[in-house]
């Protein structure tokens, strides 16, 4: 009997991105094996053009409030319908785990994977902590990076495995004619405090030379990132760039002297 894996991403950018062309080009290496796949997303996903585009396409695409009680129900149905075998899960969240857990019961053919794309944060509440590492008890953790598997070996976490983030690099084709700005640095800044946006900030602020820029681009959670740079500097420093977010990061990276990661 074929078997398909589920893509559970809690992700909602307003561009699909290195993230989703990696997993679609998993989602076509599987299917020469026979495996098919099925994609989550959160709700507020729902209206995005490139997922719409993937529904017009014929994709099986389904959507998850912010409740546990519905998330779960949503994970028991595909589980069922679509006789998931594996549930590969990006950018976790608590009502995701604790779902997968309990279908993962109800069907002990079930594999989960987590997908790490960000170090690991332990909390400080040993309680927190405790809840956090027995709902990421999953049967592979892959990582973005040597350097994050490591770390999750050193906290303990098992069965690890490495996976380096992959660069589309024909996105970056086509712009050389882009002007480059000279002393203006790009920064990706959709996790404020996991992308050191706080650090960055606090290099910029001790630059003797006034006439370096700092673009950044909020992928998600703009507001909030604005909202700690006002509460610092109390207003946007004129040497602060906010940029929209696009698909077409090439005009990014060609206009900057460098990139800050």
């Amino acid at each position: 009997m074929s078997y398909t894996i589920l893509q559970n991403l809690n992700y909602a950018a307003p561009y699909p991105g290195n993230l989703m062309r990696s997993v679609f080009n998993l989602q076509t290496k599987l299917k020469e094996k026979g495996i098919d796949t099925v994609f989550l997303f959160p709700e507020n996903a729902r209206g995005i053009y490139w997922i719409q585009d993937m529904i017009q396409a014929g994709e099986r695409v389904y959507f998850k409030s912010n409740s546990f009680g519905s998330t779960y129900r949503i994970f028991k149905h595909i589980v069922k319908k679509h006789n998931i075998r594996l549930i590969h899960t990006h950018f976790w969240n608590i009502n995701d785990m604790l779902s997968i857990k309990l279908v993962k019961i109800l069907n002990r053919k079930i594999k989960s994977i987590v997908h790490h794309h960000n170090h690991y944060s332990s909390s400080k509440s040993k309680v927190n902590e405790k809840l956090k590492r027995m709902l990421l008890n999953c049967d592979v953790h892959i990582a973005c990076s040597d350097d994050t598997a490591e770390k999750l070996r050193e906290q303990g976490f098992g069965n690890v495995h490495s996976v380096e983030n992959a660069i589309d690099f024909s996105r970056l084709d086509g712009f050389d004619d882009v002007k480059k700005e000279d002393r203006s640095f790009l920064l990706f800044g959709f996790d404020y405090m996991r992308k050191g946006v706080d650090i960055v900030l606090d290099a910029f602020e001790k630059l003797n030379n006034k006439e370096a820029i700092l673009k950044i681009v909020f992928a998600a959670n703009e507001e909030d990132g604005l909202n700690k740079i006002k509460k610092r500097f109390g207003a946007i420093p004129k040497w602060i760039k906010v940029l929209p977010p696009t698909d077409d990061i090439a005009k990014y990276y060609r206009s900057s002297l460098a990139f800050i990661s």
